[in-house]
C-alpha cells in the first residue's frame, strides 16, 4: 500500500564510493548542477524514480515506489513487493538502499466505487487538528494551512481523472469507472510523528512497522467526522429545537447552500466567519461547530449515507487483506 517514498542514503554507508563519478552511470536523462558554495549535484532517473546525487549522499525523491516495481500505482504494493522493490534499487545502483533513511511515506489505495467519487467526498466533515480544503476533483485534510508546514496530509481524489490529466494510461479494469483514491502522507518530521529513533528503508517491509503504518492509514480515515443525510419532516416536528432547525435549513438554502450537503455548508459558514474575525476566540467557533454536529447527529433528523457505509467497508477490507 506504499506509493511515494523519499529515501536518503548518506556516504556513511558507502565511504569508499565516489558517488558523483560512479552512480550517474546507472541513471538516465542526467543533468549536472553547480552551486555557489562549490558543490556539484547530478540528477537523473532510475525508471520512474527521480535520483539526486552529490558528494555526500544519494536521494530518491517525489517518486512512486509502487510504479517503479509494479509498473503503475493503480495496483497495490504489498509488504513482500516493497522488500523486492528496495532490493531492486540497491542492485541497480550498487548501493545498500535498505539502510537509507525514510524522509517521506505515502500510504495509498484505490477503490472502485458504485457512485461518483464526489458523492463520498461530500460526506466528509471535519478532522481534529486538520484543515479541510476542497479541490475540484478531490479533498485534502492538512495539519497546517501553510504548504511549507504540512507534516501530515490525507488526500482523497478521483484517480482516473488525475491519470488522464497527466496523459497516462488507465488500466482496463479502472477505465470509465469511479476510482476513489485515499492517501495518507507523512511528509516531514517522520521520526517524531511515528515515534521512532530509527527509520530505515528496511523497516518498510518489517511486519510490525507495516502493520502499524497501515493501521494509521485506516484510523485517520475513521477519525474524520462523517456527515449524515438530512431527513426533515416539518409536519412531525417533536420539539422547538427541531422547529428552529427547519428555519436554519431555510437560511442555508437562501445563501445558496446545497440541501443535500447541509452539514458541510453549515460548517463552512462558521469557518468563514472565524477567518473574518467574527468570533471573540477560537473556542467560540468550536462551540458553534460542536452544536452543528450535535444537531446533525440526531436520529430523528438525519440518517447514515449508504455511500459512507460502502467506503467504510472497503477501508476495513483493505487493511484486513493486505496485513
Amino acid at each position: 500500500m506504499y506509493d511515494n517514498v523519499d529515501l536518503l542514503l548518506t556516504k556513511d554507508y558507502m565511504p569508499n564510493t565516489n558517488l558523483l563519478k560512479e552512480i550517474p552511470a546507472y541513471l538516465e536523462n542526467t543533468n549536472k548542477h553547480y552551486f555557489n558554495n562549490g558543490m556539484t549535484s547530478i540528477n537523473g532517473y532510475l525508471g520512474n524514480l527521480k535520483v539526486f546525487v552529490n558528494e555526500m549522499s544519494v536521494k530518491i525523491k517525489e517518486s512512486s515506489l509502487c510504479k517503479f516495481y509494479l509498473g503503475d500505482n493503480f495496483q497495490t504494493l504489498q509488504r513482500s513487493d516493497t522488500k523486492n522493490a528496495i532490493q531492486k534499487i540497491s542492485d541497480s545502483l550498487h548501493l545498500p538502499f535498505d539502510k537509507a533513511e525514510i524522509k517521506r511515506i505515502d500510504i495509498a489505495q484505490n477503490f472502485l466505487m458504485k457512485q461518483p467519487e464526489s458523492i463520498y467526498f461530500s460526506h466528509f466533515g471535519t478532522l481534529l487538528h486538520f484543515h479541510r480544503l476542497e479541490q475540484p476533483d478531490g479533498l485534502y485534510f492538512s495539519n497546517s494551512k501553510s504548504p511549507k508546514n504540512v507534516n501530515r496530509q490525507l488526500v482523497f481524489y478521483k484517480k482516473a481523472v488525475e491519470q488522464k490529466a497527466k496523459g497516462q494510461n488507465i488500466p482496463e479494469l479502472y477505465n470509465n469507472k469511479n476510482v476513489l483514491r485515499y492517501e495518507l502522507r507523512f511528509k516531514k518530521r517522520l521520526k517524531q510523528q511515528l515515534k521512532t529513533a530509527d527509520l530505515q528503508a528496511s523497516q518498510l517491509y518489517n511486519e510490525k512497522f507495516y502493520t502499524y503504518i497501515i493501521d494509521a492509514w485506516k484510523q485517520h480515515y475513521f477519525d474524520i467526522k462523517k456527515l449524515k443525510l438530512i431527513n426533515i419532516d416539518l409536519q412531525n416536528m417533536k420539539n422547538p429545537n427541531e422547529f428552529m432547525f427547519s428555519f436554519f435549513i431555510e437560511k442555508i438554502k437562501m445563501l445558496g447552500g446545497d440541501i443535500k450537503n447541509l452539514p458541510v455548508e453549515a460548517l463552512k459558514i462558521i469557518e468563514i466567519s472565524k477567518d473574518k474575525g467574527k468570533y471573540k476566540n477560537r473556542m467560540q467557533a468550536t462551540r458553534y461547530k460542536n452544536k452543528i454536529k450535535e444537531v446533525f447527529a440526531k436520529d430523528t433528523l438525519t440518517y447514515e449515507s449508504e455511500a459512507i457505509k460502502e467506503l467504510d467497508k472497503k477501508i476495513k477490507e483493505a487493511v484486513r487483506f493486505y496485513r
